[in-house]
């Protein structure tokens, strides 16, 4: 947890400190652009605008990369959702579906970030090994529980791999999903 809230405070200072100077840097390198006639000064100044639009996108993915905002200011599903589009569609072709039933729940940091965090972890098994060209999300909301299904139509794999010790195979995503899990008082099954 703890290292999350430093990943989280990191994304936030580069979105805030870096983004905000590359926003401003772009401003007056557009004002400069528009009050300029000359062309040899014209044509470097629109190549420093490009780099600075491919520096201020990958801030953007970093930023990302580092602690998703959308689950901090909409929520588990919406950040779910998010991560989907960009990583399942866009990336893989794989055909999605995630559903959300229940009423919405009031999660504390620390349960959003494990839960985010190990239906990625899950999602990412499926499109690395299941060889699916479908899979879906069910995440399930009762009183004060929350029960997330994923699905696919691909392999499958030996559920014995939850119970021993799956380093033996260099196989440590679904380990350290149930760690997680254990240690918010849920299970993997």
């Amino acid at each position: 947890w703890v290292e999350e809230q430093e990943r989280r405070r990191i994304a936030v200072g580069i979105h805030d400190d870096i983004g905000a100077k590359l926003a401003l840097a772009k401003l007056e390198t557009q004002t400069l652009l528009k009050s300029v006639t000359d062309d040899l000064i014209k044509q470097p100044l629109k190549k420093q605008l490009n780099t600075i639009d491919q520096i201020i996108n990958e801030v953007r993915i970093l930023t990302f990369e580092l602690s998703d905002p959308v689950l901090y200011e909409i929520g588990l599903e919406a950040a779910v959702q998010s991560w989907a589009s960009k990583n399942i569609t866009q990336a893989t072709g794989v055909d999605y579906k995630i559903e959300c039933q229940g009423p919405e729940l009031t999660l504390d940091n620390r349960t959003k970030v494990t839960l985010f965090k190990c239906i990625k972890e899950a999602l990412t098994n499926v499109l690395k090994s299941a060889k699916a060209n479908k899979l879906w999300v069910n995440i399930k909301r009762y009183d004060e529980r929350i029960e997330v299904w994923v699905e696919d139509n691909g392999v499958g794999f030996d559920p014995c791999i939850l119970t021993r010790s799956t380093w033996e195979k260099g196989s440590f995503g679904l380990f350290y999903l149930k760690e997680r899990l254990n240690y918010l008082g849920g299970e993997l099954q």
